[in-house]
């Protein structure tokens, strides 16, 4: 599939399970970043992907609860404060709109050594002794080295996000409207609920109001050819 990059794109299927992901997904797909839905690990399983990167905020949220409820107080902080400065180096990045090979330089020299320093600490925490495995920091250490490649994708991929919040903005809007979904009809009207949402929300992530450009794709539509139509996408 070749979407051009900085587009979002919705797929309609009858169900979430794994034949339905397996099926959409290009043969060449090389990198996925996902949440911890089982299906995106058991297609990286099968098809053996070079890379699978997973969502620094689904870990912070774990040592954070832990911190909530006292467990261990100041070590937690500082865990979630070095979280945080990787957090920083991100939205840093965003503001200067840096691009791919400046995100790989920075994220390699300053946001790296924070990680070497997590994963240090976490291994610590877990051999001597100071954290029962069944508390909450317990669960999130075990977490924490369950995915360290993962979280370590977006080091080496300057088009990889820290986090997965992307595509969770982008999907908050469905999950709101998902009671209407359950009864779309067929296969063919949640095909099109899809393309919809995917020009809606594009136009949105260039800036761009939606009914403005419908109505001008709309109109310069008749007089294009097929090999034109690219040129119409949100981001050109």
């Amino acid at each position: 599939m070749n979407v051009p990059q900085d587009n979002t794109v919705y797929h309609w299927a009858p169900g979430r399970g794994y034949e339905h992901l397996k099926e959409w997904l290009p043969s060449d797909f090389d990198l996925i970043q996902s949440d911890e839905y089982s299906c995106y690990s058991k297609l990286n399983n099968e098809l053996k992907l070079p890379a699978h990167a997973r969502c620094r905020a689904h870990l912070s949220r774990k040592f954070f609860d832990a911190l909530k409820q006292g467990e261990p107080a100041r070590r937690n902080s500082w865990i979630v404060h070095q979280i945080g400065l990787l957090c920083q180096i991100e939205k840093r990045l965003r503001a200067g709109k840096a691009g791919l090979d400046l995100r790989e330089a920075i994220r390699q020299s300053e946001s790296r050594p924070v990680i070497t320093r997590l994963f240090r600490l976490w291994r610590r925490m877990l051999t001597n002794g100071s954290t029962k495995p069944r508390s909450l920091t317990g669960k999130a250490l075990a977490y924490a080295l369950g995915i360290e490649t993962g979280l370590k994708v977006y080091l080496d991929h300057g088009e990889v996000e820290i986090d997965n919040n992307l595509i969770e903005n982008a999907i908050r809007p469905i999950t709101l409207g998902r009671k209407n979904g359950l009864f779309i009809g067929d296969k063919e009207a949640g095909w099109r609920s899809a393309v919809i949402y995917t020009i809606v929300r594009s136009c949105q992530r260039h800036g761009i109001n939606p009914y403005a450009y419908l109505k001008d794709v709309l109109e310069r539509l008749p007089n294009l050819n097929r090999g034109q139509i690219r040129q119409l996408t949100p981001k050109a």
